[in-house]
């Protein structure tokens, strides 16, 4: 018990630190699953690459989100990418009634890649920087639509160091107020 306080002292800090954040009318948690699509510079030609992404949204006020977006994606040649980036979203809400939420995004992670056949594997950093609209259905519910880059760093097999045009689609489902 002596060894663990100090890390409770420092997460008591923390949550007394972050209670004015945490104490605002807008408080919600946004998660949007859907269909992500992104291109490549493949072995001899321009690839679009399809996959599933996930975001999740932890709306901090009405305008300032922290965000986590994951993606799996099929490359051709039996190759498997899974990227996770962890970022930041500016959205101004309340247009057009509230039924339009634009916003821009920005994050830093990770790309892994790997081989279907076990012939190789890897990971590699990742960035990632978007803007979109939520079309807002109700309060709970919202599609959301979002276009920006995705890019990975060298050491990945096809379209390292390069930017690649990334275009989401996907339902938002919000919970809290």
């Amino acid at each position: 018990m002596v060894k663990q306080l100090p890390s409770m002292m420092v997460l008591v800090a923390i949550l007394l630190a972050a209670h004015p954040v945490l104490a605002q009318d807008f408080s919600r948690l946004d998660m949007t699953f859907g269909y992500g699509n992104y291109g490549v510079s493949g072995f001899q030609e321009f690839e679009r690459v399809n996959g599933f992404i996930l975001h999740t949204d932890v709306n901090l006020t009405s305008y300032f989100t922290v965000e986590n977006v994951t993606g799996a994606y099929r490359h051709p040649g039996d190759v498997t990418l899974i990227t996770n980036t962890f970022g930041v979203k500016l959205v101004a809400r309340d247009v057009v009634d509230g039924r339009i939420s634009p916003y821009v995004a920005g994050g830093l992670g990770v790309g892994y890649y790997s081989s279907n056949l076990g012939s190789f594997a890897g990971s590699t950093s990742a960035n990632r920087y978007a803007f979109g609209i939520d079309l807002n259905m109700s309060e709970a519910m919202a599609v959301r639509f979002d276009v920006g880059g995705l890019r990975l760093g060298s050491g990945i097999y096809t379209g390292g160091g390069k930017n690649a045009m990334h275009v989401g689609v996907g339902i938002v489902f919000s919970l809290g107020n």
